[in-house]
Order: C-alpha cells, then structure tokens, then sequence
C-alpha cells in the first residue's frame, strides 16, 4: 500500500500535469460536482456513499498546485484521488462496442468522427480467458494482430504454457480461450464471442509479450495495425488503454470499490498520455519500455495501447504502477525484430532490424538444440569425487550417492528435469522436478539444484555438536505457548524441520523461518575432498549460466511458505537469502554428505527475502560470512553452532508478489539476528548480532518495477536478551543468554573487529 506521502506526491505530478494542458485542474472539481459528485461510475448497483466531497478535492488541487503539500487533510487527499480517477484518468465501460461518454478534459473523444476510428477497433479486443483454472478465471487481455494471431504478454502466456521462444513450447489445447464480448451487459453464460487457443506461437525471450494462434475468426475482427513509430516522436500523445482491468490488491481496495462500482473483469476503455520512455526489470531483461498514464489495475494485462489520433496500437501494456506509470512493450521494437516480423504480424510499415534483443534469441539455443533430440544425450562421465575419500579421517557415515557425482544416474534438461538410472537406481533419486512453469518463472536457466531424497531422514540440527564439558548441549531456542500457535506443523504435530546439519522452525503467518539453528564444521578434512574444495557445478549440478530454483518442503502446507515464484516475480527487488548459509552446511565426511547439506538450503524454508546488496558478497563487504570469519579468527573455534532468523516485527512493510495461487501479500523484514556459539577456553560461549537492512528504494506497491539502488546495512553487536526481545515472545533464549559473551574480552574484540569494518556497534 502507498504512504500518504506517496500517493499525495504521485496525485500533485498528474494534477501538474492536467493543469500544463488545456484544462484547468480546479475545473474538474466543478465538473465532479455537476455529474453528482464522485459516486461509483455508471454502477449498476445501487450507488455507494460519495467518495468524497467535490470542496474538498478543489480545496486540495489549489493546495497542491500552490506547493502547500504539507496543508493537505485528509478529506482533501481522498477528494484529489477520487478527481484523478474519476475525471482526469477515468475508465469507462464498453457496452455494445460503444463506450460511455467522457468528461472533461476527454470531451475530444466523444466526438462521433473519433468514435468511428475507435469503437471499431473493440471487436478486435478480448479477454484471455483459463478455462480449466479452477483458481484464476482469466489472465489478461489479448488482441487481433495478425491472420488467426493474438498478441497478449509473456507472464499472461506463462499461465498456460511452458517454455520460450519459437520452440518446444508445451500447450494444451483449451487451456486458453478469447472472449471478444465480456462487456459489462453480456450474459455470464454468453460465450457467442469465445474462441479456444489452438496453439501457442511465440514466447518472447525479451519482451513481456506472446503470440497465440485461434481458428475462425469471423472477418468483423480484423487485425489491428502495429504502429512503426519511434516512441520518441510520441510522447504527449493521447491514448486510450482498452482492456479488463480486475480488482487490484496492490491498492487501497475501499477506494477501487467505489470509484470501480465493484464492476470488474469487464471491458472499459481508458484514455491517458504517451510519456516518456524507462526502463524496467522485466524478467531476465531490464528492457526500455513506453510509458502512459491511464488508469489500468491488475488484469490489464495485454491491454491494447491505441494513438487516438491514428487509431494504431503504440504499446502492449504489462505492467503498472498506481498513480505513477504504467509500462508498454513498444510496438516500434517490435517490428524490428526480425522473428516478430515474420510471425505475419500486422504493421503499418517496414523498419531496419534492431540486434537488441539478439542475445535473449541466442541464450535459446543450447535449450532448442537439447530439446529436439529424439534420444537422450550419452550420460557425461562422472566427476572423480565420487570416488575419492576425504582428505583426513572419516568421521560421520556416508550417505547414498547423488545425480551429479554418477552414481549411475545423469540429469538433464529438456526442458524439464528427467532423471535416467543405470544399473542401481535404489541409489539415485532426484529429489524435486521442476513444477510447472508459473507466471513470469524465467524458463530456460532456472534449474532445481541436486537435492537429496528422503527429507524424513535427515538427522538436523544436533544440540551435542560441539562436545562440550560433562555432555553439556547447546539446546534449540524453546517455543512459548504463543509461539507454538503461529509455528507451520508437521503431521506428526512437531515443528521442526530437520535437514543436513541444520534446523528449521517457520511461521506459518508470515511463511518465512522463525528461527534457524545449524552445526557448522570448519576442519579442513570436512571442507575438502583430495585437497580441494567441490566447485558449484559437482554439487549442485548447474552449469555456469543456470540459476538455482528453490523447492517447498513437502513436510509442511504451501500455504505456510513462500514459492520460488514470489523471488522470480518480484522484479528483481530481493534475493532469495539464505538463512542458513550454503557455505555453512556444506561439510561432510565424504562427498555426498556435503552435497546433501548444500542441497538442503535450498528449500524455501530456509529463505528469507533480502536485498542485493547484503546478499550478494560481491556486491559489497558486509555480510554474515564476515562475522563468522571475524568470530572463527578470534575463538579459533573449529566448530561452531549458529541460530539465526528475521526479526518479524509488526511494522514490517508490505510488499505485493505472487505465489501459486495469484497475488500474494508479504512483510519484508527489515531485520536480521545471528547468534554464534563457540567453545572457548572457559565454556561455550554466545555473540549476538542483528543487521538491519534499508528498504525505502525498494517499490514495495509494485513487484514488476526496476530496483537498481543496493540497499546499505548496518551492522551491530547486541546482548542477547536484547535479541530475545525482538521475537515477539514467541521464542526464549534462555540457555544462550547464560553464555552470552558480549560483556567478555573476546566479545568486546568482536565488537572493536566489526567497528573497525566500517558499521556501527550499539
């Protein structure tokens, strides 16, 4: 949800806007009042109370207009936001292929020779529909482009297909359908305009846009013209968004309700300006897209963006941001893709060929080529560490060999994950299989990491690790009885989820980990096999280009943890952070004890959303392997036990992602506590910490905008009754705080060590 000071600063940029054109600003107030104020537009149920009175949005334009953004109530705040949606960027109904009239400053449109270049145009739009979705009843918009060809986006697309480019693209036929009608007069069982997709043609590798094929078409909806013309020659034109829009979640639901009439998923149109160009995360891709101003909301998707004055399409619209801009794959790019061009699409010219977009066509290749062959690659041969013993004395029991180490198996893509057993296959098992593709899912690099079976095994976190004095253990943190009530279950009714050398406990409210606690082992004869480390490649299976996809632990609900599809539909604003470090648990005494813990860590259950700039060691020198380096230096420990997690504080702000099931709401927490525990010379010993992170440049409203800014952490040392504090009384650190080390020697160098790096030490 928008800050009031958000919003009220997006509401002065178009209010500016409206008032440097030919209308005054402070005339739609008059206008709102003459139409009756600001009641639900042309709502077919009874009208709701007015949204706001037509004084108070004119009181709030002169403010505003006159820098006095600081005197704006909030009667005034609702009163501008009620003019901009319903008079300066308002969305009309289509009944009939005709639209309703258009105030003021649209009047222009209601011109009969404007709406014989526009209304014809209609019959040609249609509604994405997902007929065998028992979820999601439709996923966008989509529009004549060509003979028997659709045009919506790549993440609408993605809903009902698997795969990209030209190639091997898996439909079902009848999972897809376009409904010309939809209109808000058409009968629910009315289905005269519907036509099944037959086939999926293009899944663009760059931009956010798709091809769909469908048979009979009837000669009323022809195709609509593909303008050639440069984005920059346009901006400040006046277009018109024809589409579905749906009931945003990213937006204040109360004020939509109203303004919206609780009238959704039906065609309007909505006019607004041509802006500039920006660039925006799409995907794989940070692409240069157009931008507009109409009031589109989730389920616009594939909407049609249309020159009034020549009646082309300029964009396809894809993505949004309430107030600001909305996003627009240029039409002009488009026809210089050579690929796009010879799919048969319906431009008005010819354009030289652009490389842009080449290199996205080019990373499909190595994928098409695999996938095209009728029989399986021979199996590569198996790295040599699956024959090597450690490099000191083995002190744990092996564990059955994995895909990548030749146990007899080969994995490989083609371009779904198939596992192919030769001679043992009790030995070899692929613990996950990629799902099927969600939503805006990058296909063709996102692979699922070598992953251990049986999840029931595993023996998890150890509370006798460090072998202390008289069998004293390092115990997990207790649940309170209020904890015990928003942790995930297992079905025998416990909570922890054990894995390789680490723990996990979840809550289930905020679907991300409680606390975690691990074993960590830094002996050489545990890190390395022959006197080496395994690279990335011989322990999880990935080539240099692929990037990992995360699994759910099927031991606990979905619904109580976050998908790996909420991180790639995110816009790049987080990385999937490791809670418990990769790095950590990737120790063993032989090869496939390592490569179980690596592959554990990859469950989403041990993720928690974090910020590049943290995440990502390369990007800066902060993070948590500093401090366990700094710790390990100053304990000389050899073994340490860690508990970690994020601090699930109440003020957490909301971002809107997705899951499985569609849009999803989730606090970020800005937080982060680490506890390491050493055995010193004089017993165990605890060093608390928490980082806390800077979410203010991340777009929390709006997943599919660019986050370009690396967020700073500060980094401090803390008492761990003071982290205890921070849990919500959900968990008690009872043993941990006996042994805290803050006020000790080691502890105070701990504390100078992380001063001198650079942050600050409460």
């Amino acid at each position: 949800m928008l800050s009031r000071q958000e919003k009220l600063a997006r509401l002065k940029t178009i209010i500016r806007r409206i008032h440097g054109g030919e209308t005054d600003a402070t005339s739609l107030a008059d206008q709102a009042e003459e139409r009756a104020g600001f009641e639900s537009i042309e709502a077919p149920l009874p009208a709701p109370p007015p949204l706001a009175r037509p004084e108070d949005a004119r009181k709030g334009i002169e403010k505003v207009l006159t820098d006095r953004d600081q005197d704006v109530s909030d009667d005034e705040l609702n009163g501008l936001e009620a003019i901009v949606l319903t008079e300066g960027r308002p969305a009309v109904f289509i009944d009939g292929g005709k639209y309703g009239d258009l105030p003021n400053p649209w009047t222009s449109l209601n011109d009969p020779a404007m709406r014989a270049k526009i209304q014809p145009l209609f019959a040609s739009i249609g509604r994405v529909d997902l007929p065998n979705s028992l979820q999601i009843p439709y996923g966008g918009t989509g529009f004549v482009v060509g003979d028997g060809l659709l045009m919506t986006n790549r993440h609408v697309g993605a809903l009902f297909t698997a795969g990209l480019g030209l190639k091997n693209l898996i439909y079902t036929s009848g999972d897809a359908a376009i409904d010309f009608l939809h209109e808000r007069s058409t009968r629910p069982d009315d289905s005269s305009a519907s036509l099944v997709v037959k086939q999926v043609v293009m899944i663009h590798p760059y931009w956010d846009m798709a091809l769909l094929r469908v048979e009979g078409l009837p000669p009323a909806r022809r195709p609509l013209t593909l303008s050639t013309a440069s984005p920059d020659d346009l901006a400040g034109r006046d277009v018109v968004a024809i589409g579905y829009p749906a009931r945003d979640i990213r937006n204040d639901l109360n004020v939509q309700d109203r303004i919206f009439g609780g009238v959704y998923a039906v065609k309007r149109l909505m006019p607004g300006k041509l802006l500039r160009r920006d660039s925006i995360r799409s995907f794989e891709n940070t692409v240069s897209a157009i931008t507009h101003d109409s009031s589109t909301l989730g389920g616009n998707s594939g909407s049609a963006v249309i020159d009034v004055r020549t009646g082309q399409v300029v964009g396809l619209h894809f993505a949004g941001l309430y107030l600001k801009a909305n996003y627009a794959v240029p039409a002009y790019e488009l026809a210089r893709d050579p690929r796009v061009v010879d799919a048969g699409l319906n431009f008005d010219g010819k354009l030289p060929p652009s490389t842009d977009t080449d290199a996205a066509w080019a990373r499909l290749q190595d994928v098409e080529r695999v996938a095209d062959r009728s029989t399986p690659p021979p199996p590569p041969p198996p790295p040599d560490l699956s024959q090597q013993q450690p490099a000191g004395p083995a002190t744990g029991t092996g564990t059955a060999t994995s895909v990548a180490v030749g146990a007899g198996a080969v994995t490989w893509t083609i371009p779904l994950q198939v596992t192919i057993a030769i001679g043992q296959p009790a030995a070899v098992v692929q613990a996950a299989v990629a799902a099927p593709p969600q939503a805006g899912e990058v296909q063709e690099k996102l692979q699922v990491p070598v992953i251990a079976p049986d999840l029931a095994s595993r023996p998890g976190y150890k509370p006798d690790f460090l072998g202390l004095p008289n069998g004293e253990l390092v115990p997990l943190p207790d649940l309170t009885p209020a904890g015990k009530k928003v942790v995930a279950k297992l079905e025998d009714g416990t909570s922890e989820l054990k894995y390789q050398h680490f723990s996990v406990v979840v809550n289930k409210q905020r679907r991300l980990p409680l606390f975690t606690a691990s074993n960590v082992d830094y002996q050489p004869a545990m890190r390395l096999i022959n006197g080496r480390k395994p690279s990335r490649k011989e322990l999880t299976g990935l080539g240099p280009n692929d990037q990992e996809q995360w699994v759910t632990d099927p031991r606990i609900p979905d619904a109580n943890q976050l998908p790996d599809v909420f991180f790639t539909k995110d816009g790049g604003a987080f990385d999937k952070g490791h809670v418990v470090r990769r790095d950590d648990v990737t120790w063993g005494a032989d090869f496939a004890e390592m490569q179980k813990g690596n592959g554990d860590t990859f469950h989403t259950t041990n993720c928690t959303p974090q910020v590049a700039g943290f995440n990502r060691s390369a990007n800066g020198e902060d993070n948590w392997g500093d401090l366990e380096n700094l710790i390990q230096k100053e304990t000389s420990a050899e073994t340490v036990c860690i508990f970690s997690g994020p601090v699930l504080a109440d003020d957490d702000r909301t971002f809107q992602g997705r899951d499985r099931r569609g849009p999803a709401e989730v606090k970020i927490p800005k937080a982060f506590w680490k506890i390491v525990v050493a055995k010193g010379d004089d017993g165990p010993q605890a060093f608390g910490f928490v980082l806390e992170q800077d979410l203010s440049a991340v777009p929390l409203e709006a997943p599919l905008e660019e986050f370009a800014v690396p967020a700073p952490w500060k980094r401090f040392m803390k008492s761990i009754a003071e982290i205890e504090g921070l849990l919500h009384n959900w968990v008690k650190l009872t043993w941990l705080k006996e042994h805290d080390a803050i006020g000790t020697d080691q502890g105070r160098r701990i504390a100078e060590g992380v001063r001198k790096s650079g942050r600050g030490v409460d």
